[in-house]
Formats: C-alpha cells, structure tokens, sequence
C-alpha cells in the first residue's frame, strides 16, 4: 500500500487540516450518563473511552437511542462524525 501512495504521490494533494481531537470525557458528556451497561461496559465513561479508540460502537448504547434523549444523540453523533468517525446520515436527523 505504501509504494502504491508512493507511485500516486504527484496525484496526491496533502491536508493540513486537523480534524477535531476528541477525549472521552467529550464523548461521555453526550451519552445518557446512566451506567446501565447495556452496552456491555461498566459505566459510560468506559464506553466513551472504548468509543473513542474505536474498540465499539456508537450503537451499542441503546438508552441513546431512544426519544428521551432523541438531542444528546444529534448533538454527540454530529461531534463523532465531525471528528471523523462514520455516522450513518439517518442518525444525525432522526
């Protein structure tokens, strides 16, 4: 893969930008806060932590999915797709 960049390395233009460095307690300030380890973690602070290194899912925190807290959830997957994690767009809407 590397001499195949290497090879493209005219094609490529670089980016300076940085995207938006994320910390747990950023992720944690968006979930419900519960610990009700639904997600199969023992507080969402744990969660957080194992979201921000990519070891989970956002979709494993089901309480975030449900009406009640229908804003932390467009707020929290806004600022996950923002620091470039994949959110599918029906999420940031619904």
């Amino acid at each position: 893969r590397l001499n195949e960049v290497w090879e493209r390395r005219d094609e490529i233009t670089p980016s300076y930008d940085r995207g938006l460095q994320l910390t747990a307690l950023q992720i944690y300030k968006g979930l419900p806060g519960a610990n009700c380890r639904e997600c199969g973690e023992p507080s969402c602070l744990a969660f957080a932590a194992k979201l921000l290194a990519d070891e989970v899912s956002v979709l494993a925190c089901r309480p975030l999915f449900t009406p009640a807290f229908r804003d932390r959830r467009v707020k929290l997957l806004e600022l996950l797709e923002g620091a470039g994690y994949e959110v599918p767009p029906e999420f940031l809407s619904a």
